[in-house]
């Protein structure tokens, strides 16, 4: 049997944040084959794929425009081409709840407040950290290995802070640098950086 999207301002507000943010996922069977109610952008498969599907997803989930691309999903597509049987709902789900576990530290509308909280909570809390014994260790490219060993790269790690800002409605953009990667927080001048 299948069934159609829902997308959050169908979520009436009552629910869990989770719940809001699940809901842009299809409640059908994603073996069944395509939703027929969702437009093509808005389709996302949650089941094993084969790795050219798997490749097709991510192709068609990146071909717009950067605003519509969302970071974690398109990251966990790309874990899904070693992994055939990631759960990427439930790996999204993860990146809400460590979300969740700092939104109401955050009271305040200081950016650097809300940057140092953050990373408080990551970093020293959580004992996310830069896998400096094996930083060419694959795992360490894929955000589903970053948050179970909670060790990684800086791109992976700056992937991380950026979609938990997201989710806390912090904005943060991710820089490239020569052999290194860092986080800005838009509002101020701030660099963050954790790995060493």
């Amino acid at each position: 049997m299948r069934g159609c999207f829902l997308f959050p301002e169908q979520i009436p507000p009552q629910f869990p944040r989770a719940w809001r943010f699940a809901s842009r996922f299809s409640v059908y069977n994603a073996l069944d084959g395509p939703n027929p109610c969702a437009p093509r952008a808005n389709r996302i498969r949650l089941t094993a794929m084969e790795v050219n599907d798997i490749w097709d997803e991510f192709d068609a989930h990146v071909g717009g425009s950067d605003e519509d691309i969302d970071l974690a999903y398109a990251a966990l597509l790309i874990a899904a081409t070693e992994n055939s049987q990631l759960n990427i709902r439930r790996e999204l789900y993860r990146l809400d709840m460590l979300a969740d576990g700092v939104a109401y530290r955050i009271d305040d509308d200081s950016p650097l407040y809300q940057a140092n909280t953050l990373s408080e909570y990551l970093f020293d809390e959580l004992k996310f950290a830069g896998n400096h014994t094996n930083y060419y260790d694959p795992r360490n490219s894929f955000l589903n290995e970053v948050m179970e060993r909670r060790l990684g790269i800086p791109i992976t790690l700056s992937l991380l802070y950026i979609e938990l800002g997201k989710r806390l409605n912090i904005p943060f953009l991710g820089i490239g640098m020569p052999a290194h990667f860092i986080v800005t927080d838009l509002a101020i001048s701030l660099v963050i950086t954790r790995f060493e």
